[in-house]
């Protein structure tokens, strides 16, 4: 076997055949030639049917009620995301040359189904209008139907309180709209402006400073929703990680982030009442580099947080299998969980049914060394 990362004296991967010449190059490996004149012309061809026949094949949208093999708590709310069922449909070619016609190859198509999962692409603000659209199109690729983009404070109004540059999240925003993607904005990151005076504004991140007035940030959801709920942005998330000190500077502090929290809440829901309000993401961390996560969920119910009190919980547990190459997603959700308040204690033994009783009816071979790549919340 030929490796064409070695056709030159120097190994040179770039060029090889200017390097050495086609002639020179061909004269001295006439079977290598020829296996590469046959490879391209095989590669063209398969690439010819598959773009028929994935041209032709139609795709099967009929759900699927699955459940699991055992009770879960009374009060889990169960949702399975599984845009990995399959159609297939023979294409019918017709070859140029003899005029025969032959089937092509099975393509098998993704039934892209009401997903309920997405991915985060912190990047988008801030690459090329070419690089955010190859962003957008791999994530709408994959069957994720949301994408979490930072709506940057400190770059939006970085000219003070009432300049605004939105020019690069409505593109965003009409560019992922366009491809079915639902947007979930991180309301993130303090403008030097609106930065407490004690903050050394040469410091590098001192963006990452909550502001000197709760006020001033939840002033600027508000503007957020105003605008982008027009453009069908609809739900928010108030900061980033605001456990750890990477995110929230000098350190976590639950009081002053609780009063953002509400802050934000009050002024998104006057300008859109149909918005969603979610907490700033939870970091895994320890006590030298931030507030743990039920530590701190404790602490933002008791300086009031929550909307409903101070003792209910939702325990989740979500995950996918096989862990070598993902094709299921389950989400189990428990309301009020009793006992436990841990997703990997209450929600992961029901996760656990009712991915193995999907991977044996969607005849999905599990994996052997690992069961499930997944993530718990308490």
């Amino acid at each position: 076997m030929v490796d064409p990362y070695h056709m030159t004296p120097d190994g040179d991967p770039t060029t090889p055949l200017r390097r050495a010449g086609w002639a020179r190059w061909v004269s001295r490996r006439p079977w290598a030639a020829l296996g590469a004149v046959v490879l391209v012309a095989a590669t063209l061809a398969g690439s010819a049917v598959a773009a028929r026949s994935v041209a032709e094949a139609q795709e099967t949208t009929t759900p699927t009620i699955l459940r699991p093999t055992a009770p879960v708590h009374r009060s889990a709310r169960v949702v399975k995301v599984r845009p990995v069922r399959k159609t297939h449909k023979r294409a019918v070619v017709t070859s140029r040359r003899s005029g025969q016609k032959r089937v092509a190859p099975l393509v098998a198509l993704p039934v892209r189904g009401k997903a309920m999962f997405g991915i985060s692409d912190t990047l988008l603000p801030y690459l090329s209008s070419a690089a955010q659209l190859q962003h957008l199109d791999a994530i709408a690729r994959t069957g994720a139907r949301w994408v979490r983009v930072d709506f940057s404070w400190a770059a939006i109004q970085s000219q003070g309180p009432t300049r605004f540059n939105w020019a690069p999240w409505d593109a965003i925003v009409r560019a992922a709209t366009a491809r079915g993607l639902h947007v979930l904005g991180v309301v993130a990151y303090t403008p030097q402006w609106a930065l407490p005076t004690s903050v050394n504004l040469a410091t590098p991140g001192s963006y990452l400073n909550p502001p000197a007035h709760p006020r001033a940030y939840g002033t600027f959801a508000g503007q957020l929703a105003a605008r982008y709920g027009r453009m069908g942005v609809h739900a928010w998330e108030i900061w980033n990680e605001p456990n750890i000190r990477a995110f929230f500077r000098p350190q976590p502090n639950p009081v002053t982030y609780t009063a953002m929290l509400k802050s934000a809440y009050v002024s998104i829901k006057h300008n859109d009442p149909g918005a969603t309000v979610v907490a700033g993401g939870i970091a895994p961390c320890n006590s030298t580099n931030g507030i743990i996560a039920t530590q701190w969920l404790r602490d933002l119910y008791a300086d009031g947080a929550g909307g409903y009190s101070k003792y209910n919980y939702e325990a989740t547990f979500v995950g996918m299998v096989p862990a070598s190459h993902p094709q299921l997603v389950v989400l189990v959700k428990v309301d009020d969980p009793r006992g436990s308040i841990f997703g990997g204690v209450v929600a992961a033994p029901a996760f656990a049914q009712i991915a193995k009783f999907d991977l044996q009816y969607l005849s999905i071979p599990p994996d052997e060394s690992r069961t499930a790549l997944s993530a718990s919340t308490g």
